[in-house]
């Protein structure tokens, strides 16, 4: 017999040894994702309906989106820092009262 048909497994790595990277693709669930953003699982779905910037996910079934963590952190780091919170800036810049024309009657004695 030859022994290369001896061996014809594959070999196996040491359970110790970590597996190797899956070009930089590390998938993550729903449940992991909001833990990481420190938000209510539901939040993430209302975000990935009404922010435009938010992640895309990848559906590896019909109902299991999973997202790219690399994804996640380069959507967080370009995110606005500091400063006024975007949503209370933008309230605050209505205009005011004094602006609009009054609407007033002027009751005459």
């Amino acid at each position: 017999m030859n022994s290369s048909t001896v061996d014809d497994k594959p070999a196996q790595r040491p359970v110790d040894e970590p597996a190797a990277p899956f070009d930089g693709l590390e998938l993550i669930d729903k449940r992991t994702l909001a833990d990481l953003l420190q938000i209510n699982p539901w939040t993430i779905d209302r975000w990935r309906k009404s922010r435009p910037d938010f992640p895309p996910c990848i559906w590896i079934s019909g109902s299991t989106p999973r997202w790219s963590r690399a994804a996640v952190m380069a959507w967080l780091a370009s995110l606005q820092k500091g400063g006024a919170a975007p949503d209370w800036v933008k309230s605050r810049t209505k205009p005011t009262k004094a602006a609009e024309p009054s609407r007033r009657r002027l009751h005459r004695a």
